[in-house]
């Protein structure tokens, strides 16, 4: 066999020695792999390595889950009781405002009493409108999100 036939580089062996650029081909092979856990592979030289390796790998891989997943489920609870208490306040303050409000009608301020009641109507009411508007941007910022994920797939 001749030195060009043995060399897998050359895809044309022509008779003037000239390779065209339209006949070599290039391949090429890339592997990603992503994880919680190394590839099966790898793992499997861990094993040979060292037997057992890959059952503590794998143990310290779960007991990691399960731990983030406890911080997680933590500090969810924790969101929610803080939304709770701020919604308590909030309406402990809409209460005091009006019976101050109230009470001010009652010993002839009407002045006071008046404005007392209707800013303390005019602050919950924009916070409500203010809170459904950033939660309508919110919402389609998502919608964007998806749709362009959905365009480039």
């Amino acid at each position: 066999m001749s030195e060009d036939q043995d060399n897998p580089t050359k895809f044309n062996n022509k008779a003037d020695g000239k390779t065209n650029p339209k006949d070599l081909v290039r391949v090429e092979r890339q592997e990603f792999f992503s994880g919680p856990l190394p590839h099966p592979q790898v793992l499997a030289g861990y094993e040979q390595i060292c037997p057992g390796a890959a059952d503590r790998i794998i143990s310290m891989a779960e007991k990691q889950s399960d731990h983030r997943q406890g911080l997680e489920k933590k500090v969810t609870a924790s969101n929610i009781d803080n939304e709770k208490m701020g919604m308590y306040f909030a309406f402990l303050a809409l209460l005091a405002f009006l019976i101050v409000g109230t009470v001010l009608l009652m010993c002839d301020k009407e002045l006071a009493g008046l404005i007392t009641l209707i800013a303390t109507g005019g602050v919950f009411i924009g916070n409500y409108i203010l809170t459904k508007k950033k939660e309508k941007e919110i919402s389609e910022k998502k919608k964007k999100k998806i749709k362009t994920e959905e365009e480039e797939n």
